[in-house]
């Protein structure tokens, strides 16, 4: 029984689980490294983890990672653009 259900799923090296396991390992090893090319797909791989502590474990890992990350650059250009407009407003009145 076992070898038709892992026949059935192409899984050469393993279970399903086994699968899922490597799987979600290679997300959150994404996560930590803040790899930006690849955050798409741990993303894509959190939105189809089906169990919700484990789901909700990655989504945490995300946020803190990449969320908190894309907000720090967004405060920071917005700072950058907000010093441009006082350093012409004081050479104006200059």
């Amino acid at each position: 029984m076992h070898a038709i259900y892992t026949d059935a799923f192409f899984l050469q090296n393993g279970t399903l689980g086994e699968f899922a396991k490597e799987t979600i390992k290679k997300a959150i090893d994404i996560i930590k490294a803040q790899d930006k090319k690849q955050k798409h797909f741990a993303k894509y791989v959190i939105d189809f983890v089906g169990d919700d502590l484990i789901r909700n474990q990655l989504q945490e890992l995300y946020n803190s990672n990449f969320v908190k990350q894309e907000n720090l650059e967004e405060q920071y250009m917005r700072l950058i653009k907000e010093a441009e407009r006082i350093k012409e407003k004081m050479q104006k009145d200059n």
